[in-house]
């Protein structure tokens, strides 16, 4: 299992007075909720024996070590940004040194503008390094307020896999979700494809059991004609059906009516 490097725990120094202040830092919660938020991010096989990291007003700490090789934390860019995340070893070695630099510039009250221009400079140099092989960065929270584009919105449980220097012309990706993932952060070091996934429960069942079971060696439209309702003498039958199936389904009516 991999470790991350000492580095990450030693301060990152700084000229005096070189630092545009902002005035903005997210929230800190205790400990306890901090450790839990951050570990809704994981799938729950995961959960008892991954490491986290919890922000505080230096940045962040290590307060639980990781036995399988992932590590959770909230990452906060903004005031209102919430992103619980769940990083595997290649992310644990190569994204989280820049989350930690970032939030330990924040702390120190460092402009965005600032802090992007030191983390450019340090994937130039190869302080910083993209990911080096394909990897997973679990975000299933129900609770994510994420900063793209430099606005903070809420979206949905979702993965999302290292993919530098890709861009959507790679992929075919679209912002409109018609390609069913969206690219972040296109063309970059930390450039990752993001897909949208339901609840545990309900993606486990549309997998295991797709509703168009239709037999792959007939025809589709032959399938559905031939698997029609129909009456006792064979003759089609009006759907009977729940508010959640099709348009072409007739509700009972409640009763009472």
């Amino acid at each position: 299992m991999r470790t991350l490097p000492l580095y990450l725990m030693a301060a990152f120094p700084l000229t005096a007075g070189a630092l545009p202040v902002q005035k903005d830092f997210p929230p800190l919660l205790v400990e306890s909720q901090e450790t839990a938020a951050a570990l809704e991010a994981a799938p729950e096989h995961l959960r008892a024996d991954a490491g986290v990291y919890v922000l505080d007003s230096m940045g962040y700490r290590r307060v639980r070590a990781s036995r399988n090789g992932f590590n959770c934390l909230i990452q906060r860019e903004t005031t209102g940004a919430f992103e619980p995340r769940c990083f595997d070893a290649e992310g644990s070695a190569t994204l989280l040194p820049v989350i930690f630099f970032r939030a330990e510039q924040r702390s120190r009250g460092a402009m965005p503008a600032y802090i992007d221009r030191e983390v450019k400079e340090r994937y130039q140099k190869g302080e910083f390094i993209a990911p080096r092989r394909v990897g997973i960065c679990y975000m299933l929270s129900t609770r994510n307020a994420v900063l793209e584009n430099g606005k903070v919105s809420r979206v949905g449980p979702r993965l999302v896999f290292y993919a530098p220097n890709i861009s959507n012309a790679d992929l075919g990706t679209t912002q409109d979700l018609e390609s069913r993932m969206v690219l972040i952060d296109e063309a970059s070091a930390t450039a990752m494809i993001v897909v949208p996934v339901q609840s545990a429960r309900r993606t486990r069942a549309s997998y295991l059991s797709p509703e168009d079971m239709t037999p792959l060696s007939r025809q589709q439209d032959d399938a559905v004609a031939e698997n029609a309702p129909k009456d006792a003498i064979g003759g089609k039958q009006e759907h009977k059906c729940s508010l959640n199936q099709a348009a072409n389904c007739t509700l009972d009516k409640p009763p009472g009516d």
